[in-house]
C-alpha cells in the first residue's frame, strides 16, 4: 500500500526559498560533519541545479560563475554560529534568492553578473 503525502501549496517562489533552506541545512550539517572527521564528500545534495533552475537560469545559462556564486554563499554558512544560522534561515535563504534573482535580471539585461 502506497501512503499519499499531501503537499502543501506552495508558490514558486516558496517552494524556491523551501529548497535553499534545504540545501543550506544539507551544507551547514555537512560540514560539521566534516569538522567532526567524517567522510562526508558523496553527501551533497546537488539541491543548486534545481533552484537555479526554478529561477529562471537556461542550462546555457547556468555556467560557472553562477555555480561559483552559489558555492560561495553556502561556504559563507560554515562559520556562522549555528543559533544564529537556525535564528536567520528565513532571512539568509531569502536574501540569497534575491541575490539569484539579480543576477538573472542583470543577464537577461546583458549585465556582466558578477
Amino acid at each position: 500500500m502506497v501512503t499519499q503525502i499531501e503537499l502543501p501549496d506552495l508558490t514558486k517562489k516558496e517552494l524556491i526559498l523551501t529548497l535553499i533552506k534545504a540545501d543550506m541545512r544539507n551544507v551547514k550539517l555537512i560540514y560539521g560533519l566534516e569538522n567532526a572527521g567524517a567522510l562526508v564528500e558523496n553527501f551533497y545534495s546537488n539541491l543548486n541545479v534545481i533552484v537555479l533552475k526554478l529561477i529562471g537560469f537556461e542550462e546555457t545559462e547556468r555556467k560557472d560563475e553562477l555555480y561559483a556564486l552559489y558555492d560561495k554563499k553556502m561556504a559563507a554558512l560554515i562559520d556562522l554560529h549555528v543559533t544564529d544560522f537556525i535564528d536567520g534561515i528565513n532571512y539568509l535563504a531569502l536574501d540569497f534568492y534575491n541575490e539569484l534573482l539579480l543576477q538573472k535580471i542583470k543577464l537577461n539585461c546583458g549585465i556582466n553578473a558578477e
